[in-house]
């Protein structure tokens, strides 16, 4: 969705950040999202190259057209923390170099049927890649599959309702819980580019009144066929977004089934919050989030708190603090040889600076104490660029 009117929401977003997650470089979403530069009928009724990235537009119907790719070299040193060569796992190099690539074409479209109702598709193909072997062994191998195909219907009014099923995307809150719907790597390539997102099916209704919004959805995973788990998920949100400096969100999820012992069966509860206490600095905030799941088998909870502080333009600090809580399990004769009332924690401390929304230079230190027997201390300098348009730009 386009950035709120709503301060407090428009300072939680860069048009980068946006475009850097969950994927890459999300065609179809920038493209729609982003106005052309003339407001003249698209290409295909003469609006010339300016009218990129709409194809018709017209009093009823608008086509969108999105064309998107990235190519990246990998190289890692030290890989499966280098054990010695009779631990080494069959296939795995120990300082592996590989290349990613992936490219997406697609077109969406929204037909106005009525004042107040409107349908709306979308359809993408996505053809990714890996060149040389990366630091799983996956390799040399090209995919071709189709990353959306779906279609909807909106009514505004009073109370909003969005009806859609199919191939697409969907995310819950900043996707602790649920993110991507696809798997990347094995025989389909890009593991870590990712380029696909969509989940195989999604059914979601949506429904809008005031300051509640309240989502029932069914899902099916996009899973390589490699790494199927027969996985199903369905589950209710409910976002209560009011024009003040606070937000929060509950979900409901449950697994109905899954060849994944631990999460077969599995009820998750999710709680949001997200606050901005300092009213007229809507750029520090707080965020956090928790949730506990269980089942017959095991039973777990965790979550985040984090601290945002944009004091300039270009600039953001942040901190934030991950715990991860054992729970209970049935292990059977393995439990001997776990420490199951270990808790895993992880700090973190960044600076990022964005100079414009093509890049992103951001620094990170973590704290990571997810191994009982040691400290894992992280330092990170990461340099993100994009080229193409941008939903903040109109070239």
């Amino acid at each position: 969705m386009p950035p709120s009117d709503d301060p407090f929401d428009r300072a939680t977003v860069t048009p980068s950040q946006e475009v850097f997650a969950p994927r890459v470089l999300p065609g179809p979403k920038r493209a729609i999202e982003r106005e052309p530069a003339s407001l003249a009928p698209g290409i295909a009724q003469g609006g010339g190259i300016g009218a990129w990235p709409r194809l018709w537009s017209s009093e009823t119907l608008t086509v969108t057209g999105s064309a998107s790719g990235t190519v990246a070299l990998f190289a890692m040193s030290n890989n499966q923390f280098a054990p010695p060569p009779a631990l080494l796992p069959a296939g795995i190099k120990i300082d592996p170099t590989w290349g990613e690539f992936f490219v997406e074409a697609g077109l969406t479209a929204k037909y106005a049927i009525a004042p107040r109702l409107s349908a709306y598709g979308g359809v993408s193909y996505l053809e990714s890649a890996t060149r040389g072997h990366d630091e799983s062994t996956n390799g040399n191998t090209y995919h071709g599959l189709a990353e959306l195909a779906y279609g909807g219907v909106t009514l505004s009014g009073d109370v909003g309702v969005d009806l859609s099923y199919g191939q697409q995307e969907f995310t819950v809150g900043n996707g602790m819980l649920l993110w991507s719907g696809a798997t990347n790597g094995t025989q389909r390539g890009a593991d870590y580019l990712g380029p696909r997102g969509a989940w195989a099916n999604a059914a979601v209704a949506k429904v809008t009144w005031h300051e509640m919004t309240v989502t029932a959805f069914w899902l099916k995973p996009n899973e390589a066929q490699a790494l199927d788990t027969g996985t199903r998920i369905w589950g209710v949100n409910a976002d209560w977004m009011p024009s003040g400096p606070l937000r929060a969100g509950f979900m409901y999820v449950h697994v109905p089934r899954s060849q994944i012992v631990t999460r077969d069966g599995l009820d998750v509860y999710d709680a949001r919050l997200r606050w901005h206490p300092l009213f007229a600095s809507p750029e520090f905030w707080l965020q956090g989030e928790y949730a506990w799941q269980r089942n017959v088998s095991v039973a777990a909870s965790g979550g985040y708190v984090q601290a945002v502080w944009q004091f300039l333009p270009a600039w953001r600090v942040g901190a934030r603090y991950d715990v991860l809580s054992p729970g209970s399990a049935s292990y059977g004769a393995n439990a001997d040889l776990l420490d199951l009332d270990f808790t895993s924690r992880r700090s973190t401390a960044m600076l990022d600076w964005t100079p414009s929304e093509f890049s992103r230079l951001r620094l990170q230190f973590a704290s990571d104490r997810s191994n009982p027997a040691a400290t894992d201390r992280q330092l990170f300098l990461q340099y993100i660029m994009s080229l193409g348009a941008h939903g903040a730009h109109a070239f």
